[in-house]
């Protein structure tokens, strides 16, 4: 965060800037992760022949 925004005087800002970047990142994994598995169960379900 130093790099991008300079130093900041309060340390909690940067902190919560920093934890909610991460809940953001960890959601959207989450969320990916299920868009995977659903298009898997799809992919599993359908039957076709070459």
């Amino acid at each position: 965060m130093k790099a991008v925004f300079g130093a900041f005087k309060p340390t909690w800002a940067a902190k919560a800037i920093a934890s909610i970047s991460l809940i953001i990142a960890i959601l959207t994994f989450y969320e990916a992760c299920q868009q995977a598995c659903k298009t898997l169960n799809r992919l599993r379900e359908t039957i076709f022949e070459a």
